[in-house]
């Protein structure tokens, strides 16, 4: 039998892309292990991943190894993110989040666990500047 339930009212959820680059390419198999540290679940293709916020929120992180757009995007971004890798990004992880507190902590997580690894930058492609993660820089 199927049970059909209303809908949860929550506000309006506008999906954001922020990226995290690196001048380290990082193999599929490392971005997998550092994924599973959040319970992330891999989609089919192998490159995308969802993760669930928490209790009580409804809402997903969605994670995708964003490399390939890295020669379609904005050069205004390509270029401050090269400014403290001290070249041009070499890959590119991809976080769609929503508006909820629960979403940006997590995407925040996830961004600071990477960088726990390798040098990297965050970027929500608006007009605020590119900023380093992590410990790997002396500026």
């Amino acid at each position: 039998m199927l049970r059909s339930r209303t809908a949860t009212a929550y506000g309006r959820n506008v999906p954001t892309t922020v990226s995290v680059f690196s001048n380290t390419q990082v193999s599929p198999d490392q971005i997998a292990w550092l994924l599973n540290q959040f319970d992330a679940l891999q989609g089919p293709s192998g490159q995308s991943w969802i993760i669930d916020v928490g209790p009580n929120v409804i809402d997903v992180v969605g994670v995708a190894d964003g490399t390939d757009g890295l020669a379609s995007m904005s050069r205004e971004f390509v270029d401050a993110a090269a400014e403290w890798l001290g070249g041009p990004p070499t890959y590119r992880l991809a976080l769609t989040i929503g508006d909820s507190p629960a979403c940006r902590n997590l995407a925040w997580r996830i961004a600071d666990e990477f960088a726990q690894s390798w040098p990297a930058v965050w970027s929500n492609h608006t007009d605020e500047p590119v900023a380093p993660l992590g410990t790997w820089w002396s500026r």
